[in-house]
C-alpha cells in the first residue's frame, strides 16, 4: 500500500492518502457559519456553498454541466452533511435520537435475535451515515431502512420468539 500511495497522485497533484471527505464537512460547516444557519439549517433547495464543486464545473469538458456561477452544492455524498445543511444541528440531533431509539428498542426489548440483528443494522446505518449514504432521492437503502423501522415498532414482531419469527417468514416466502 505504501508503494501505491507513493506512486499514485490525483489530478490536482495531491497524494492519495490525503484524499478524504474532510473537505465536504469543512465546506458545509464554513457555509453554515458564513450564512448563519448552524442551528436551524438551510433548505435543500439552497444547499451549502461549495468551491470544490464550482472548480469541477469550471474544469469539466462536459459543456452541459459547465456553470461557473453556481456556488451552492445541493447534496453531498455524505448523509450527515446533507442533514446538517438542510436541518442544522437540530436536525442532526433529532436524527441521532431517532436512530438511537429505534436501535435501543430493537436490541433491548425484543424477544428474538432477528429483531436484535435488525436493531444492530439500524445503528450501523447511522454510523455509516457519517461517511457515505447520499440522500439525493428515495433509494432502496432508505426504503429498506424504514421497513425495518416499521417492523421494530410493530409489537407483533417484537414479541415473537426466534422459532415463531422463522415460521412466520417461511410462510411469507412460500
Amino acid at each position: 500500500m505504501d508503494k501505491y500511495v507513493e506512486d499514485s497522485s490525483l489530478s490536482t497533484g495531491h497524494q492519495i492518502n490525503v484524499d478524504t471527505r474532510t473537505f465536504l464537512y469543512q465546506e458545509s460547516f464554513e457555509s453554515a457559519v458564513n450564512n448563519n444557519y448552524i442551528v436551524f439549517g438551510r433548505m435543500p433547495m439552497y444547499g451549502y456553498d461549495s468551491f470544490f464543486q464550482t472548480y469541477l464545473n469550471e474544469v469539466s469538458n462536459d459543456k452541459s454541466i459547465k456553470n461557473t456561477n453556481q456556488m451552492a452544492q445541493r447534496g453531498s455524498e455524505v448523509f450527515i452533511v446533507n442533514i446538517f445543511t438542510w436541518c442544522g444541528l437540530i436536525g442532526v440531533i433529532l436524527f441521532m435520537i431517532f436512530f438511537f431509539k429505534v436501535s435501543h428498542r430493537a436490541i433491548s426489548k425484543s424477544n428474538n435475535k432477528y429483531m436484535k440483528a435488525l436493531g444492530l443494522y439500524v445503528s450501523c446505518f447511522w454510523i455509516t451515515d457519517w461517511i457515505i449514504h447520499n440522500m439525493w432521492g428515495l433509494t432502496m437503502d432508505y426504503i429498506i431502512l424504514f421497513i425495518i423501522v416499521g417492523m421494530i415498532y410493530t409489537p407483533r414482531y417484537m414479541k415473537m420468539t426466534d422459532r415463531e419469527f422463522e415460521i412466520y417468514f417461511r410462510r411469507i416466502l412460500k
